[in-house]
């Protein structure tokens, strides 16, 4: 009895260990009706989930209803006029540019081709003549140049430039 009581005096008082056979257990004693019940796993972790698609308020089981279905309308303007200026150099007169109509775009990307290099180097351009966005925007302006200098390096050590004929 007292190898027992000594073994169990952490986990079980004294009364209960005349009740229940102590076992060892990798240090521990753990009674053997604890053995025959499943492990407790998470013990105190209270889950906040709750399985299925639609959403929950908190500490309910019920889920929310579904809200109605309302279809949009297919005829709002910005739906109606979308792509309505896509040919208008095919099908119209030559008095309107296909750059014209790019008032989505920022000014100084208008009607651009080419890289991202020279987009940026056409922007500094743009920017730093005529407008005073250094001034403005100085962080901006510093990682601006910061870029085209890594892309005009990275440029020169990875793509062949135009190789001339010589005689």
């Amino acid at each position: 009895m007292n190898s027992l009581t000594k073994l169990c005096t952490n986990t079980l008082s004294i009364a209960r260990v005349l009740h229940k056979v102590c076992i060892q257990v990798s240090r521990t004693c753990v009674s053997k009706t604890a053995l025959d019940q499943p492990p407790r796993w998470r013990h105190g972790y209270k889950v906040k989930l709750h399985r299925g698609l639609l959403p929950r308020l908190p500490d309910e089981k019920t889920p929310l209803p579904m809200p109605v279905y309302k279809p949009s309308n297919a005829w709002t303007p910005q739906k109606a006029l979308f792509g309505q200026n896509d040919y208008i150099d095919i099908l119209g007169n030559e008095e309107i540019h296909p750059v014209s109509l790019q008032y989505h775009v920022p000014f100084y990307a208008r009607g651009m081709k080419g890289n991202e290099f020279k987009m940026l180097l056409h922007k500094k351009k743009m920017l730093g003549n005529n407008t005073d966005y250094k001034t403005l925007n100085p962080k901006k302006w510093d990682m601006l140049n910061k870029r085209i200098k890594f892309l005009g390096r990275w440029l020169n050590r990875k793509t062949k430039s135009n190789l001339t004929k010589q005689l």
